[in-house]
């Protein structure tokens, strides 16, 4: 079996600063091209694995050094010609081309089959109100269930199907970005969603017809914008531009599409503050939307709890939710900036870094 990270750390190991990213397969450390910098700390050279072309790519970040390599099939690897390299990657494009346009057919596939999802019966109206969402959501939005969603093979080889609530995902102008489908009852109780493969979650917009622009608020999970949609128009009779992005680590082609927002709010999952000794997972992800997006000013809102326990396990109203839109202080732009406002958000040190 290839063993992709014995041979990175046979090439690239022996260089300062060697690591690997624990968030991802990702792996860091100093430029081989030796560009500049202190080489003891610095980690601006890249490494990761693209299991489709089979091909390690090595890059800094810096000065544009690029080493490729190609692993055999006995955990050793050559550099490749730029003749090599170039067939590889027309082999990965028209490989990733025929996976898109299977991933298009199979949400061509549901997309066909929303309205008989949402024909449901009261009990499975019932199990959406579980889940805190009213019935006027599930309309609108064309929330739905599946009674046997295939979620893979047992050790017999056997399908295994699973009851399933299904969600639309939409994006501006009602556009249907990919459906997920909340198993309910998971052969793994921490793997609880599904979604059309070959194809990102997307952005979920409680107000399609709005757009992606002004002042919207970030919530991380689809029904949790869609309880927190619910509270806001029952309080105030008004829309508010709340977007859902998939998890709290959204790849940058999300990220990028906030390009045109000038203000945001956003809303994580409170394990995103829990400190480890290279910063928060919500002081990553604030670093990366301003990174991408330079004149956004972000205001991270830190409730509690899970945005829909607070209105709907504790009790609290909207008038207990305004208070942390008001009061909390906004990211400044440029990460200099970023990370001084961090420091006195949490009052506590946070290593900056460039």
């Amino acid at each position: 079996m290839l063993n992709v990270e014995s041979i990175i750390m046979d090439r690239w190991g022996g260089l300062p600063n060697f690591h690997k990213r624990n968030s991802r397969e990702e792996w860091h450390c100093g430029c081989p091209a030796r560009c500049g910098g202190d080489p003891s700390t610095t980690d601006r050279f890249v490494i990761q694995f693209n299991a489709d072309s089979g091909i390690i790519t090595g890059w800094c970040r810096q000065c544009g050094h690029t080493e490729n390599i190609f692993p055999d099939g006995h955990n050793t690897s050559r550099m490749l010609t730029s003749e090599e390299l170039a067939e590889m990657r027309e082999a990965a494009r028209i490989k990733e081309e025929q996976i898109r346009e299977e991933a298009s057919e199979r949400l061509d596939y549901y997309a066909g089959r929303i309205d008989e999802f949402h024909e449901m019966s009261s009990s499975h109206r019932e199990l959406w109100h579980k889940h805190w969402v009213a019935d006027w959501s599930m309309d609108y939005y064309r929330l739905g269930f599946m009674p046997d969603k295939t979620i893979g093979k047992n050790e017999t080889g056997e399908w295994i199907k699973n009851e399933a609530l299904v969600i639309p995902v939409w994006s501006e102008h009602w556009t249907l970005d990919n459906v997920q489908f909340r198993l309910l009852n998971p052969p793994n109780p921490h793997d609880k969603y599904r979604q059309v493969s070959g194809l990102p979650v997307g952005l979920f917009h409680t107000q399609p017809d709005i757009g992606l622009s002004g002042t919207v608020v970030v919530t991380e999970g689809i029904k949790k914008a869609i309880c927190l949609n619910q509270v806001v128009l029952s309080a105030t009779g008004e829309l508010m531009n709340i977007i859902a992005i998939p998890s709290s680590k959204p790849p940058d082609e999300l990220i990028l599409k906030f390009n045109n927002v000038e203000r945001m709010y956003l809303i994580l999952d409170p394990d995103t503050r829990v400190p480890t000794p290279r910063g928060t997972i919500q002081d990553k992800v604030i670093s990366k939307f301003i990174e991408l997006n330079p004149n956004l000013e972000l205001f991270p809102v830190n409730i509690p709890t899970k945005i829909d326990d607070f209105f709907y396990r504790y009790g609290f109203k909207f008038e207990d939710f305004e208070p942390y839109l008001t009061k909390g202080r906004p990211v400044l732009r440029g990460s200099a900036d970023m990370f001084s406002t961090l420091k006195e958000l949490r009052g506590e040190n946070v290593r900056q870094e460039r």
